[in-house]
Order: structure tokens, then C-alpha cells, then sequence
């Protein structure tokens, strides 16, 4: 791992793995060439786009020095019981002007500049905190970006992390999109080989919506799946995708994947997908993101 510092960052990253970790392609914002002044965000020549991310690259610099980022859980629920068996971790920002800042506003810059990798550490570390503090009993998902897994070393760094606030392996699942494995293909199949090598759990996030789906079924080790939501708006009055999302859960259960159906809104909903067993569910229906860990879903309904 490359021991590079942002500009404007403090010897902090020294105990973060993750924020000494190189995004290949940045060619900037850690770049250890460019000495701890440079920003090439101000740069000339920079395009349109580094100029627009400069000012909320900026503020992200400025959050993670004041500790404005925070996680919420929301729950995922065995249907048949109507218990929680894990939980997705969900960052937010509390930004002192724009107020509560949701992760579509920022993720974006963050990934190109670069301070997505201490954004994603940030998180890792409240959601250890959470598991260490006596949530322990519930595996929490983490989303992983495709710069995180493109950057090197991560296994390493997620180890450390890990060791440092004492929590089992396996109550950590990362989540990744396909967008993740389309790049570097070889190289994120090494870092994914050696996460679940350490018993960490391997969820493909938004299972349905990429061209490559199918094949990534088998070829990455993956330990489960989750449906994205706009497979599920139309169910169950319309009979097409009941039939395509009934033969992604055969499919993804018969290779022995966990399957979560993400984005269950209403009763209807919840009713189609209970006749799979031991397939889980999110959504609203089961409650909002919270700050509080949750041993059983709001919905009460039958």
C-alpha cells in the first residue's frame, strides 16, 4: 500500500489502512509526487468537471476533519418470522449549511477525487464500533466502491480495521455493484478471493440491472445477492417481472447465495416474495434508516 496524503490532510491517515490506499488513475489528490500543497483540482487545464467537484472536494476534506459523516441501519428481515437477521449500513453527511446530505449528493466527487477511501474507512469504523458495543449478534453490510477495490490492499486494511476494535470476520458483508468488476477484473478477484478467505461476506448489490449479471453469478465468490428494487415496483400485478425476479431467486439460491429482495414497500409485495423460503427482504416497510439497531422489523402485518 502506498503511504500517500491528500492535500490538506494530517498525519492521522498514518492509522487509517484505507486512506493510504492509491485509487490507480487519480494521478492527483494522492498523489505523494505532488508534495502535501499541491491540489490539482486548481490546477491548469483541469477540466469542467474537476472544477465543479473542487468546492465539494473541499467540503469532504473539511467533514472528515470535523466528523460530519455518520452511518444509519436499515434492517433486513427474514419474511416468515418478521425478525432481523443483518442490517445495511448507510452513511450520511451532516452538512453545517445544506443540512443532512444523503450519499447521491457527494459519493460521486468523492470516487473521482480519491476521499472515498477514507469516507469508506469512516464507516467501517463506526459500524465495528457498533458490532464491538453489543449489536455483535447482527452481520452489517457495508457498501464498497469500485475505487476502493480498484485501490489495492484492501483486504489488508479491512483486517486491520477488524483487529483493531476486536469483531469477528463474519459480521462484516461488503457490498459491491457489478460497476466494481468491470475494470481491473483480475485484480478485484484477487482482493474479493482474499476477503472471503478471511470469512468476510461477498454481496453483489443491485443484482439484475448489469449486462454481466448471469456470468458473475459463478465467477465471483460471492456468498449472496440482492435484487435491486426496480425489479420489484411492478409486482406483483404484472406477471413479467414476477417471472424474471422468481427465476433470479431460483437461480441464485440453487448456487447457494443468500438472496435479499430490496426496496418491499407495501403488503402486496411482501406477500409475492414470502412464498420463496428463506429469502430476506429490506424496504421501507420494514422501517426507515435508523441510528439504532433493530432485533425485529416495524411491519407487523401477516
Amino acid at each position: 500500500m502506498s503511504t500517500t496524503r491528500c492535500a490538506g490532510t494530517t498525519n492521522r491517515n498514518e492509522s487509517r489502512p484505507l486512506a493510504r490506499l492509491q485509487r490507480p488513475g487519480v494521478g492527483g489528490l494522492c498523489n505523494s509526487g505532488g508534495g502535501m500543497h499541491s491540489d490539482p483540482c486548481h490546477a491548469d487545464g483541469v477540466s469542467t468537471q474537476q472544477h465543479t467537484d473542487a468546492g465539494l472536494h473541499d467540503d469532504l476534506r473539511i467533514a472528515l476533519l470535523r466528523h460530519e459523516f455518520f452511518v444509519v441501519y436499515q434492517p433486513v428481515v427474514d419474511v416468515a418470522s418478521n425478525r432481523v437477521v443483518s442490517h445495511e449500513a448507510l452513511i450520511r453527511w451532516q452538512h453545517p449549511v445544506r443540512g443532512l446530505v444523503t450519499p447521491g449528493a457527494f459519493i460521486e466527487t468523492a470516487e473521482r477525487t480519491g476521499l472515498v477511501l477514507r469516507i469508506t474507512e469512516v464507516v467501517l469504523e463506526q459500524v465495528c464500533r457498533t458490532l464491538k458495543i453489543g449489536s455483535g449478534r447482527f452481520p452489517i453490510s457495508v457498501n464498497l466502491s469500485a475505487v476502493c477495490l480498484t485501490a489495492g490492499g484492501v483486504p489488508d486494511a479491512i483486517r486491520s480495521v477488524l483487529r483493531r476494535f476486536d469483531v469477528p470476520p463474519e459480521r462484516l458483508i461488503l457490498e459491491m455493484t457489478e460497476t466494481a468488476t468491470l475494470e481491473h477484473a483480475d485484480h478485484v478477484m484477487a482482493q474479493l478471493d482474499a476477503l472471503r478467505a478471511m470469512n468476510v461476506g461477498i454481496v453483489m448489490d443491485d443484482f439484475g440491472t448489469g449486462y454481466a449479471s448471469l456470468v458473475n453469478l459463478w465467477r465471483y465468490p460471492l456468498s449472496g445477492v440482492k435484487i435491486d428494487r426496480s425489479l420489484l415496483e411492478d409486482i406483483p400485478h404484472d406477471a413479467r417481472p414476477c417471472l424474471i425476479v422468481a427465476s433470479m431467486i431460483e437461480m441464485a439460491r440453487k448456487l447457494g447465495l443468500s438472496v435479499v429482495v430490496e426496496g418491499v414497500e407495501n403488503d402486496r409485495q411482501l406477500d409475492w416474495i414470502r412464498q420463496f423460503p428463506d429469502v430476506l427482504a429490506q424496504g421501507y416497510l420494514f422501517g426507515m434508516p435508523s441510528a439504532e439497531i433493530r432485533c425485529e422489523g416495524r411491519h407487523s402485518g401477516t
